[in-house]
């Protein structure tokens, strides 16, 4: 799954498990971070996302294959800024 979380992380894992107030567990996750030079991969491991700034969490679609250090772009905002 992706995650897009409030201060504008993107986060994506293997959703190992979560509960009623969207606390979320992702297994091997990546954070994918933008800008102007390219994006960049981070290996986070087994990740907690706390229910409270999850702001989108929508499926990845495996047979798409993208170049992300070719896609460049402005970070995300963050919601609370």
């Amino acid at each position: 799954v992706q995650i897009i979380t409030n201060d504008g992380r993107i986060l994506i894992g293997i959703l190992k498990g979560h509960d009623s107030n969207t606390n979320i567990v992702l297994q091997n996750t990546i954070e994918r971070v933008f800008s102007q030079k390219g994006a960049r991969e981070l290996q986070l491991g087994l990740y907690i996302i706390r229910g409270d700034s999850v702001s989108l969490v929508g499926t990845v679609d495996d047979n798409v294959e993208i170049d992300w250090e070719q896609v460049n772009g402005h970070p995300l905002k963050s919601l609370h800024a």
